[in-house]
């Protein structure tokens, strides 16, 4: 039996994920779309440093850097202590 092939982007459990301007504020502003430039090794890193140590997405973590909720100084030891592949 083969599987129906379904569009990138069309599937309904995707669709139903996007829920765009749907989400509960959780700052004053809705996030905005931005965009950034890494090398794939610094981007590997920074979302398993992200994930690992501060259980958030890197657009959370990002934006909780920005905002000063992550304190540096947990962040480098986060850093020293993680082996980063």
């Amino acid at each position: 039996m083969q599987e129906k092939k379904i569009k990138p982007g069309k599937h309904p459990n995707s669709l139903q994920n996007l829920k765009l301007g749907g989400n509960k504020l959780r700052y004053e502003q809705p996030k905005k779309r931005r965009n950034i430039s890494l090398t794939d090794e610094g981007w590997d890193k920074c979302r398993q440093l992200s994930k690992q140590n501060f259980g958030l997405s890197v657009s959370e973590f990002m934006e909780q850097l920005g905002r000063g909720d992550i304190d540096l100084e947990d962040l480098k030891k986060a850093m020293s202590s993680t082996k980063l592949r």
